[in-house]
């Protein structure tokens, strides 16, 4: 685990540490409320760094415990979202960070990265060896081995590599697994890739994964044309 400060998009990350256990500052955008001690707000607690966006939005993001990427998850060896590997065996989150836009489903260069790695020639880079960006074959029920609930009560931004339906216009349309898009496209209605976390936006189309709950990210382009900032990293799924 690195000790100096590293800056992913408008996000600073500076020494997180192990933890396996997440808590909240910021406001949470869908999911059950807090509980009262969080709404309080106060000082973060040991082994957790809060780390404020550009909107001013604070999160308190911790890790998980280290171990060998193609069993974490993530490329560089630790999750920063469903962090606990036992509980979550087949889906994590983890800090990304790139240069311009690019698709959420580009693929991987070979070269890993992540918080501990460095930037990302690709979004998928910071997935370990045998795991892939959840969504970027199409078939978003990979998403499903977790609950609304526990996607939405994640601290940040991840995202996936999938757009949240197929058209909101005229109405919200859904294609058969396995062909979810990744539309590119400023403001395109449900282009935003799905997303996971207390920072993610309700979208007009909520029910491409979890009926009624299913996010998007906060940015206002499209899967295919995603730029990191607003995000915290990706999620990953075996």
């Amino acid at each position: 685990m690195r000790s100096s400060t590293v800056t992913l998009g408008v996000l600073s990350i500076a020494s997180l540490s192990i933890l396996a256990c997440l808590v909240t500052t910021g406001p949470r955008r869908g999911g059950p409320p807090p509980p009262p001690s969080e709404q309080t707000g106060g000082p973060a607690p040991a082994g957790v760094t809060p780390v404020t966006d550009e909107n001013g939005r604070t999160f308190q993001i911790a890790q998980g415990q280290p171990g060998a990427p193609e069993v974490v998850g993530c490329a560089d060896g630790q999750r920063e979202a469903f962090v606990d590997a036992a509980q979550f065996p087949t889906i994590a989150g983890c800090i990304a960070e790139w240069t311009g836009k690019t698709s959420l489903r580009a693929p991987k260069s070979g070269q890993a990265c992540g918080d501990d790695l460095g930037p990302c020639a690709a979004p998928e880079d910071a997935c370990a060896a045998g795991w892939h960006m959840c969504g970027t074959s199409g078939d978003v029920r990979e998403l499903l081995v977790v609950t609304a609930p526990e996607c939405l009560g994640e601290q940040g931004v991840f995202v996936a590599a999938s757009s949240t339906c197929q058209s909101a216009v005229p109405s919200c349309t859904y294609p058969a697994p396995g062909a979810f898009p990744c539309t590119g496209g400023k403001a395109i209605p449900c282009s935003q890739p799905i997303c996971c976390g207390n920072g993610c936006l309700g979208v007009g189309c909520p029910d491409g994964v979890w009926a009624g709950m299913t996010t998007e990210s906060t940015i206002s382009y499209g899967c295919g044309d995603t730029p990191v900032t607003g995000l915290t990293g990706v999620l990953c799924c075996q």
